[in-house]
């Protein structure tokens, strides 16, 4: 039986993705770096103990190493599932594309907080990218566990079904 192999592909690419957009979010970081923080959520556990206050610019690189990790993480788990990339590649847009028209349809003037209408779009795309990254990431998981649990089920049930259409003598 040979081994099937595949070769890396979650753990490079989700982690850079994320430090990417993650870099690009600092630097157009919406309403008071709220949107940058919500982007950023797998490496702000690195700001507890970072110890700086007050400046948000000394975050950016300790949020960046934290979340590449738990991101390089997350993408080996998702290579080692085997996470369909076809799903990933349709659903992560599809998410990223609601939370985005949510944000614009039911915020409150959501562009105004922005210097300019270009800023404020860029900020929100970016935050909906890295959202939608993360959101795909855990239904990713929980999907192909689910996927898992109802492969084994079936089998399970395949088997009883066999046992009761062919029961096997007992010899005495």
């Amino acid at each position: 039986m040979a081994m099937n192999t595949r070769k890396p592909f979650y753990i490079w690419l989700v982690a850079l993705v994320w430090a990417v957009v993650c870099w690009a979010s600092f630097y157009h970081p919406g309403d008071e770096y709220m949107l940058w923080a919500m982007g950023s959520v797998p490496g702000l556990w690195a700001v507890l103990w970072h110890g700086n206050q007050g400046d948000i610019h000394g975050f950016l690189l300790p949020v960046l190493g934290a979340g590449a990790v738990t991101m390089l993480l997350l993408g080996l788990i998702l290579d080692l599932m085997r996470v369909s990339r076809g799903w990933f590649f349709v659903a992560w847009p599809v998410v990223g594309v609601a939370l985005f028209s949510a944000v614009m349809v039911f915020a409150d003037h959501p562009l105004q907080r922005s210097h300019t209408v270009t800023d404020g779009l860029i900020s929100y795309s970016l935050a909906a990218i890295n959202v939608a990254l993360c959101f795909t990431i855990v239904f990713g998981l929980v999907g192909t566990l689910c996927g898992w649990a109802v492969a084994k089920a079936a089998r399970i049930l395949k088997r009883r079904q066999e046992d009761r259409l062919h029961p096997q003598t007992v010899k005495s």
